[in-house]
C-alpha cells in the first residue's frame, strides 16, 4: 500500500465513530473530507459531518439514513462492515494519526508537482515561489483547510463565540485601561499599526505593551531596526525599575539607583520575551517569527518600525515595497494566529506637523490602511489650544508640562471589529511609562 493512501485506517476511524461518541467529539472536528482518499469513505464521512453539525447522534442507522437520502451507492452494508472491523475504539487515536499522515503526504506530493512546474517557469520570481511554499507548509502544520463549508464555518464560529463568552480567547492588553476599553485589546490574527511623528514616543509605547504583556506571562517578541540592544535594555530598566532615563544615559548613578537597576534586571531576565536587532528583511522576519512560534509559542510580535523593513522581492517603487511588507505582516498575524503590532512613521506635512495626524499621512498609507485591522495614532500637542485635546484633559496636560511629563492624545482611527475614538494619556519620558488620566 502506498504511503499516501491508508484505506484501512480510514475505515477504522469511521468505524470508531460509529461505536463511540467520545471518539466523534475528539477526532471528527479535526478531520476534513480531503483527509480521506477512497470515495466510499469520503461519502460516509460527509454524512457523519452532517449529523455532527446538526448535533444529532452518529450510528449505523442515522448515517445510513443520510446516505439513503442523498441517494448514495453506499449504505448500511458498508457501515456494518466498518463497525465490525473495529474490535475496540482504544486505538482510535492511532487510526486518526495514520489518516492525517497519509493525507499530509498526498498534499506534499501535490505541492511537489506544483513546485516543480513553478521552478521551471522563468516568469515567476523565486521569492514568490518560496512565499507560496512557506504558506502551504504553515497551513499544513496548523491543519488549515483552503476551503470551509458553511457548516464548518458555523461550527467554528459557535466554538469561538462560546470560548469568547467564557473569557477563553486570549488577547493582549495594552496596559492602558481606557485604550483597552476602546479596542478590547490586541487579538490573534490581527495587524495593528501604531503611527506617530518622530520623537512622540511610539517606541516607548511599544515597549510598554511588550512589558505589560510579559508581566502577565504572555510570550512576546520585539523586532527593532531603530535602537541597539543596550538602548532597548536601558529603556526597559527605566520602565521596570523607575530609574530616570537621563541618569542611565549619563551614567550618573548612586547606590540606590544600582539597587533599583539590579532588581529591574533580575525581573526582566525572568520575563518571557525575545528581542532581535539584526532582522532586515520581511522574508527573514517570516522565518524567525515562525521559528519563535514553533520553539517558544510566542503570542505577540512587535515590529519597530515598518518603514525600516526591506524585502528581497523585486519592486518597482518604495510604495510597492511597503505594500508587500504590510501585506506580509498581516499574513504573519493570520498564519501564526497572533497579534502583530507594527510601528509606522507619519510624514511631517508642513503646517499639519503640529496637529493630530491622519491615516493619509502614514508613509505608504494606501497599503497600510488596507492591510491593518486597527490603526492607532499618537500625537503630542504643542499647545493647549490643540483641538485634539479633550476639554476634560486640559488641566491634566498643563500639570504634566509643569512636572516634566507630557500629555499624549491617542486616536483609534480604524478598527474593523470595534470602536474608534480619542483618549488622552500621560507619558513620563524620564521613565518611559504611559498611564491613564484620572479625572
Amino acid at each position: 500500500m502506498s504511503a499516501t493512501v491508508n484505506s484501512t485506517a480510514e475505515r477504522h476511524v469511521l468505524g470508531a465513530f460509529l461505536q463511540d461518541l467520545e471518539c466523534v467529539k475528539r477526532f471528527l472536528p479535526a478531520l476534513s473530507t480531503d483527509d480521506f482518499f477512497e470515495a466510499e469513505n469520503k461519502a460516509i464521512f460527509t454524512a457523519m459531518q452532517d449529523l455532527f453539525f446538526a448535533k444529532k447522534a452518529i450510528d449505523v442507522a442515522t448515517v445510513g439514513e443520510i446516505l439513503l437520502r442523498k441517494q448514495s451507492k453506499y449504505g448500511a452494508a458498508q457501515l456494518l462492515q466498518m463497525f465490525r472491523e473495529v474490535p475496540s475504539t482504544a486505538n482510535a487515536s492511532a487510526y486518526y494519526d495514520m489518516v492525517k499522515e497519509s493525507a499530509a503526504r498526498r498534499k506534499l506530493e501535490a505541492m511537489g508537482r506544483v513546485l516543480m512546474g513553478n521552478a521551471n517557469d522563468g516568469l515567476l520570481e523565486v521569492s514568490g515561489i518560496v512565499d507560496n511554499v512557506r504558506h502551504e507548509l504553515r497551513s499544513m502544520a496548523q491543519g488549515k483547510d483552503k476551503w470551509l463549508t458553511a457548516k464548518d464555518l458555523s461550527s467554528r464560529t459557535f466554538d469561538y463565540l462560546e470560548l469568547s463568552s467564557k473569557g477563553n480567547i486570549q488577547c493582549v492588553k495594552s496596559g492602558l485601561s481606557d485604550l483597552d476599553w476602546l479596542i478590547g485589546g490586541f487579538y490573534p490574527g490581527e495587524l495593528t499599526i501604531v503611527g506617530a511623528r518622530p520623537a512622540v514616543g511610539k517606541s516607548a509605547f511599544a515597549l510598554s505593551i511588550l512589558l505589560n504583556a510579559a508581566r502577565k506571562g504572555v510570550r512576546g517578541a520585539l523586532i527593532s531596526r531603530e535602537m541597539s540592544p543596550e538602548q532597548i535594555g536601558a529603556r526597559m530598566v527605566s520602565n521596570q525599575g523607575e530609574v530616570d532615563g537621563m541618569k542611565l544615559r549619563k551614567g550618573n548613578l548612586n547606590p540606590d539607583d544600582w539597587v533599583s537597576i539590579t532588581d529591574a534586571l533580575g525581573m526582566l531576565g525572568r520575563m518571557p520575551f525575545h528581542t532581535s536587532y539584526s532582522i532586515r528583511t520581511i522574508e527573514d522576519l517570516w522565518i524567525e517569527a515562525q521559528n519563535l512560534y514553533d520553539q517558544h509559542n510566542i503570542s505577540l510580535l512587535i515590529v519597530d518600525y515598518l518603514q525600516l523593513m526591506k524585502t528581497n522581492k523585486k519592486t518597482a517603487s518604495r510604495v510597492e515595497e511597503i505594500e508587500y511588507i504590510s501585506g506580509s505582516l498581516k499574513d504573519i498575524a493570520l498564519d501564526l494566529n497572533i497579534p502583530v503590532i507594527a510601528l509606522a512613521q507619519v510624514r511631517r506635512s508642513g503646517s499639519r506637523a503640529a496637529v493630530m495626524p491622519v491615516m493619509d499621512e502614514l508613509k505608504g498609507s494606501g497599503a497600510i490602511e488596507q492591510d491593518a485591522d486597527s490603526i492607532i495614532l499618537l500625537h503630542r500637542p504643542e499647545s493647549m489650544s490643540d483641538l485634539s485635546i479633550s476639554p476634560a484633559d486640559i488641566a491634566t496636560f498643563k500639570r504634566l508640562e509643569m512636572i516634566g511629563g507630557q500629555g499624549i492624545v491617542i486616536s483609534v482611527v480604524k478598527q474593523r471589529q470595534g470602536n474608534t475614538g480619542i483618549i488622552g494619556v500621560a507619558f513620563d519620558p524620564s521613565h518611559m511609562t504611559y498611564t491613564c488620566i484620572q479625572h
